[in-house]
Formats: C-alpha cells, structure tokens, sequence
C-alpha cells in the first residue's frame, strides 16, 4: 500500500498542472517540525499571468491554528502586510477529505488580512 501524499505535494501538482511554477519554501527542522517561510508561507508559485503567490497549505483540522496564528501575532502580520505591499499575493490552501476525493479551497487573504474562499478543486 502506498503512502498517502502530503498536502504540501498535492498543492504542488494541483498548481503545476494548472501552469504553476512552484517550489516549497519552508524548512525541515526536525522529523515532526518544520518553519515557513516569513512565518507564514509554505510555498512560493508563479502563476501563468506572472503573478507571484504565497502559499499556506493546511488541512481543515488546522486551519482555525493557522488563522490564529497570523491574526494573533503582531510580527507575522506585519510581514504579511509587507509581502501583500509588493503586490504578491497570499492564499491558503484549505486540504479536507470527501466521498469523492480529497478537495482543497483556495482562500485569499487580502490587504485588511481578511480570509475569502474563492475556488474548490477536487482532486
């Protein structure tokens, strides 16, 4: 039996087969921890308009800790700010299992850091 994918790689081919370029950008610290980008971004896409996309891939079970962390700590929001400043934008990937499949909603996060679920794929 094989094992299953992260999310993280879901992402990756998800964006990829959509005409992505993109790369995972957080660090392995130890077997179980790993630290992202900025604090925030798990990876970093070009997508086929050239627009530069931070990524946060996350399963639903975690979502609200994710949530809480870039809302409750004043130096990830200033660097998310920052980062949206450039005009790069910031999105979540949102990993949940179905009958059919797994699905992932695709969250942006604007400006004001508020949270819109745009799109749902089923893969």
């Amino acid at each position: 039996m094989s094992k299953p994918l992260r999310y993280t790689t879901r992402s990756i081919r998800m964006l990829e087969l959509r005409g992505h370029l993109v790369d995972i950008v957080e660090r392995r610290i130890t077997f179980m921890l790993t630290k992202d980008f900025l604090g925030f971004i798990d990876l970093i896409s070009i997508s086929p308009d050239k627009k530069i996309i931070g990524i946060q891939v996350t399963s639903g079970k975690c979502l609200r800790k994710h949530i809480e962390k870039m809302h409750e700590n004043p130096d990830i929001i200033h660097k998310m700010k920052i980062w949206l400043s450039t005009g790069a934008q910031l999105h979540a990937h949102i990993w949940r299992k179905k009958k059919s499949g797994r699905v992932c909603d695709v969250y942006y996060i604007d400006s004001d850091l508020d949270w819109s679920r745009e799109e749902t794929y089923t893969v």
